[in-house]
């Protein structure tokens, strides 16, 4: 079964937000940005600030977020994720660590700690942290930690 899902970037002068997934969940123990699954009726953009709240305990306006992408996962052949990409640069709170995520950390952009993260993850965040609206197809192979290509397209949200 394909799912949606939504990923935000929280940028503040020169840094990214990131922290760690807790185990026990799709993604546990890698390093990620923020987001989540929309619930029945939700908005992406809405299921996007709730995830900001629920996973680091920030609140981010509608008005504050800036679609940047999609990026399509596909796991052993198999397409499984439409991640919706967005970048907020104003929020109201401090990070704190939650059920879903710890240690929320800053990171200069030139810093990110790529190899605690998705592989993929170095391919299509510095697009997106530099400006640029991206469409990704990502495929992993079936150990679902290799990266076996990544296509890209031009788009315009």
């Amino acid at each position: 079964m394909n799912k949606i899902a939504t990923l935000c970037l929280l940028v503040r002068r020169g840094e990214v937000l990131l922290a760690k997934k807790r185990e026990g969940g799709f993604g546990a123990g890698f390093w990620n940005a923020f987001g989540g699954k929309p619930k029945a009726g939700e908005t992406i953009e809405a299921a996007t600030i709730r995830e900001v709240q629920e996973e680091v305990c920030l609140e981010v306006a509608s008005a504050d977020l800036k679609k940047m992408g999609i990026v399509r996962f596909h796991f052993a052949g198999e397409f499984k994720w439409e991640v919706h990409v967005f970048v907020a640069e104003d929020w109201q709170g401090e990070p704190e660590s939650t059920q879903e995520m710890e240690n929320p950390t800053w990171y200069r952009l030139t810093h990110i700690p790529w190899g605690k993260m998705w592989a993929s993850d170095r391919a299509w965040m510095p697009s997106v942290l530099s400006g640029e609206k991206i469409f990704w197809e990502v495929y992993y192979s079936a150990d679902g930690e290799t990266v076996e290509r990544i296509i890209s397209h031009e788009v315009d949200f």
